[in-house]
């Protein structure tokens, strides 16, 4: 009983966080950024985002037309406002993928 009280707190807790998050964006200091890209956008494999989050500290996901997340190659931070993502190792994409960083302040 104990173990499953403490459970559903912890779950409630992290609703709280989320919720909070969610509401004020701003004040958890998430920046977010999401651009969508094809084929036409790769360089030899490699796609260079500039998003503009201003921090080196980046989370970076790729996901693919199916809204599957996948693993990049190499995710290189050229900078606080740019991002090289390589991705040939996936051959040709046929289809529009989307790219989404979070950066904290």
């Amino acid at each position: 009983m104990k173990e499953a009280l403490m459970k559903h707190i912890g779950i409630i807790i992290l609703i709280c966080v989320i919720l909070f998050c969610v509401v004020s964006v701003a004040d958890c200091g998430l920046l977010f950024f999401q651009i969508s890209f094809d084929n036409g956008d790769l360089d030899s494999g490699w796609l260079t985002v500039v998003h503009g989050l201003g921090v080196k500290a980046q989370v970076v996901m790729v996901y693919n037309n199916y809204g599957e997340a996948i693993v990049p190659d190499k995710i290189d931070i050229i900078s606080k406002n740019t991002t090289k993502i390589y991705i040939e190792t996936y051959g040709v994409i046929e289809a529009t993928w989307s790219v989404v960083l979070l950066g904290g302040k």
